[in-house]
């Protein structure tokens, strides 16, 4: 009974790791802006029109969120938005399965306010990195660009202290 109460050393298990190719990373603040800007985008065609006044493709900064607005923004000006045509354009099933799953992000929101001011918030993030990557990527003597990105940092501080108001409901 001794000996039964002392116990014997559990063996050691190794847990097998998950075999799955790459970990997945976190999303960044930016990239998920940009993945619930397309759903929106997608889900409300109706705010598109106010939307786009403050937000291009070019604010998508992530290569393939920017490929996906590229071509989105075409629909839009084709005057036929559509998601599941989008998707077609992409081949790589990896590619599909994340384009899909930037049509379908949410964000708990239960009342219009807040739904406007998620929106709102959401703009102001993206123009912000949009800011800050194309001054990364600005050249030297990029003069005109230079000035475009003045004018887009002063439109962003007038729709931050709440100059310019969208006209936005979701339906």
């Amino acid at each position: 009974n001794a000996l039964a109460l002392k116990g014997t050393p559990a063996e050691q298990r190794v847990q097998p790791k998950p075999s799955g190719g790459q970990p997945k990373k976190k999303e960044s603040a930016a990239e998920k802006a940009q993945k619930l800007m397309l759903t929106w985008l997608t889900s409300y065609p109706e705010i598109f029109g106010e939307v786009s006044r403050y937000i291009g493709p070019d604010d998508f900064t992530r290569p393939l969120y920017h490929q996906v607005a590229e071509l989105l923004y075409e629909q839009y000006r084709q005057g036929e938005p559509n998601p599941a045509r989008l998707l077609n354009r992409f081949t790589d099933s990896e590619e599909q399965t994340e384009v899909a799953a930037v049509f379908n992000a949410t964000i708990p929101l239960d009342s219009e306010q807040e739904r406007e001011q998620a929106l709102l918030d959401v703009i102001c993030r993206m123009k912000e990195d949009s800011i800050a990557h194309r001054t990364e990527n600005l050249a030297p003597t990029d003069m005109q660009g230079l000035m475009n990105l003045m004018q887009a940092k002063k439109e962003l501080e007038e729709l931050k202290a709440g100059k310019l108001h969208l006209h936005i409901s979701f339906c």
